[in-house]
């Protein structure tokens, strides 16, 4: 149905940051596999690992996963032009972040 992997850093000085990055085969979408993964490696990040920011890479014309970040409180920081090649052309991404006080 889907994965997640995830990242935490290991230098002392970005220890605090954690990034994933995840995907949910087609047949599946809609049905809320994502936001349960997403909501695992929150689980993770804030409870276990101490993990301040927590950050992703998507491609800007995946709606459907964006709103779903921004569901749990990502926020769009940066976009990267033409970094990513697929179906024989370039697409932008965005660069998202979690930030917990």
């Amino acid at each position: 149905m889907g994965n997640i992997g995830f990242e935490h850093a290991q230098r002392p000085r970005i220890s605090h940051c954690g990034s994933f990055g995840l995907g949910v085969h087609d047949d599946f979408h809609g049905l809320g596999v994502a936001s349960r993964l997403i909501e695992t490696v929150i689980d993770l990040a804030d409870n276990w690992l101490q993990i301040k920011r927590l950050q992703l890479e998507v491609n800007c014309d995946n709606e459907a996963a964006i709103a779903c970040y921004k569901k749990f409180g990502f926020e769009i920081e940066g976009k990267a032009i033409l970094s990513c090649f697929r179906d024989g052309k370039y697409s932008d991404t965005y660069y998202m972040a979690r930030v917990k006080p």
